[in-house]
């Protein structure tokens, strides 16, 4: 079972839902349940019906056997800037943060970093700014991180 709790705006009690394996994966027929089996959506967020406006903070847990893994999402102006904290344990132990901010509502133009968590470190391993245009059509652009991911594979000590 996935359990889900959140906050919305204006709210002072913690809403809790709980969502079969079913209605959280995306679930070929006859594919056997693992922790890395895909999500239907790429978001926590969107299992709970709520515009990202509303919504304050969410912690979404998923365990099956001994792995689990938990999504802890954080809103703020007005729902256009999010932190995703990522931890996995059991078998493959991962622990990441991501924060997209609208930096420029206007001018549509978000940044997004991504860091990982090894042991006492942290390493930036993807940085970029995504500017869409009125029509739709996403340009990124990405600033260099390989030092810091070249550190982080070769696991230095």
């Amino acid at each position: 079972m996935i359990r889900i709790e959140y906050l919305l705006l204006g709210e002072n009690k913690i809403r809790v839902m709980e969502i079969s394996d079913e209605e959280y994966f995306d679930l070929d027929e006859d594919e056997i349940l693992t922790i890395d089996t895909v999500p239907k959506y790429t978001q926590p967020y969107q299992y709970i019906s709520q515009d990202t406006s509303k919504i304050i903070f969410l912690d979404l847990k998923i365990k099956i056997g001994e792995e689990s893994i938990q999504f802890k999402q954080s809103f703020w102006n007005e729902g256009q800037n999010m932190l995703t904290e990522r931890i996995d344990k059991g078998k493959n132990e991962y622990h990441e943060l991501i924060i997209s901010s609208c930096i420029d509502k206007e001018h549509r133009k978000d940044e997004t970093i991504r860091l990982i968590f090894d042991k006492d470190k942290i390493f930036p391993v993807h940085h970029s700014f995504i500017t869409r245009t009125t029509d739709g059509v996403e340009k990124m652009v990405t600033i260099d991180t390989t030092t810091f991911r070249n550190i982080h594979f070769n696991k230095i000590k």
